[in-house]
């Protein structure tokens, strides 16, 4: 049977700082597909209690064809490993950033947008907005470079020019 990504679904990948873990949290957005959480910590060996596991700190959320990678024959990116109950922490939709980089590279003003529908537009990002990821996809290479190398969204370079 096909693999159908659902909020709660728990799904293990590999890098080199060990196994890494990722949570679906909420349905599909019309054009992006479920969100997910990558979860704070890296493990050598699958830890026994996963539901310990899924409980633990969001360090940000992104939009990736969970699907696709699951059921890829060529790539096995993902193995999920369970459902697990969502933290209350994230059971908000999150926000994400949109921009659109002037000529000269510099970026003028951020819109702010959160899932479902909403949001608004800024001159200047708080700390707290900092924080939020880039509105569109991402890849599995791309999330396993994000993770060996640390990076986050609030160290964007967008963010520090």
């Amino acid at each position: 049977m096909a693999y159908v990504a659902k909020p709660g679904d728990v799904l293990e990948f590999v890098t080199n700082k060990g196994l890494s873990y990722v949570q679906i949290t909420h349905h599909r957005d019309q054009l992006c597909g479920p969100v997910l959480r990558l979860i704070e910590g890296n493990h050598a060996c699958r830890p026994d209690d996963m539901g310990l596991v899924a409980q633990g700190k969001t360090l940000f959320y992104f939009f990736l064809p969970i699907q696709a990678a699951v059921r890829s024959r060529k790539h096995k990116f993902f193995e999920v490993v369970g459902s697990f109950d969502v933290p209350e922490a994230d059971h908000e939709p999150p926000y994400f950033i949109s921009f659109f980089p002037e000529a000269d590279g510099t970026v003028k003003k951020w819109h702010i947008l959160k899932l479902g529908g909403g949001g608004y537009s800024t001159f200047n990002l708080s700390d707290v907005e900092r924080k939020y990821n880039n509105k569109g996809f991402i890849n599995p290479a791309l999330l396993k470079n994000y993770i060996e190398t640390g990076w986050m969204p609030e160290l964007d370079i967008w963010r520090n020019r």
